[in-house]
């Protein structure tokens, strides 16, 4: 009987581990098309290099050091789940800085009424 409960809870691991993921790489994925796009968008187009190597350095360094915490300290769904909260908090940094503003139409369509 243990070992029956010993398998479904890895199995309910597994399925977590799974879902953590399925769900880091789906919101990486999330910006990492339009990335090239917003950067022209600002003007900045001289970091659209460093953008892509910056994200290759960090998917080969992390995981040897976020390895070694899994391994030796912490276990590897809590690190999953942190790395994913960063992960989350870092990419709404940019977005509470954000200056664009939507357009509206509006405004043109009354200096275009008040001309006529």
């Amino acid at each position: 009987m243990m070992a029956a409960a010993a398998q479904k809870s890895r199995r309910a691991e597994y399925a977590e581990l799974s879902a953590l993921f399925f769900l880091h790489g789906m919101a990486l994925g999330m910006w990492w098309v339009p990335l090239t796009t917003v950067l022209d968008t600002h003007g900045l187009h001289a970091l659209r290099p460093y953008a892509f190597a910056t994200a290759a350095l960090a998917a080969l360094v992390s995981p040897l050091i976020f390895g070694a915490v899994a391994d030796r300290h912490v276990g590897p769904v809590r690190v999953l789940r942190w790395i994913a909260l960063a992960s989350a908090a870092l990419l709404g940094v940019p977005m509470s800085f954000s200056t664009c503003a939507p357009t509206t139409p509006t405004s043109q369509t009354s200096t275009a009424n008040t001309a006529a």
